[in-house]
């Protein structure tokens, strides 16, 4: 996701996850192609995630979900802190 950031402020990312396996998953972030940060999920049902973000300018953002079996994650919006 290219973002181009005015404030430092952190991002929160909204969404859900669905399935019998998204208690053992994980969405793991990655800004510019740097170490990933990976934060387990816990469970389905709606949430919300408070990424921190890089400082401003413009930034690229990658967003995956690892999970030993089935499962799914909707990311509905990203909300930048003010």
């Amino acid at each position: 996701v290219p973002l181009h950031l005015t404030s430092p402020g952190p991002l929160l990312l909204h969404g859900w996850a669905e399935g019998k396996d998204v208690r053992l998953g994980s969405l793991c972030y990655a800004w510019d192609q740097g170490t990933p940060t990976c934060v387990p999920l816990g469970g389905a049902g709606k949430g919300t995630l408070r990424l921190s973000a890089p400082g401003p300018g413009r930034h690229w953002l990658e967003l995956r979900f690892l999970a030993p079996g089935e499962g799914t994650v909707v990311l509905d919006k990203l909300e930048v802190e003010r």
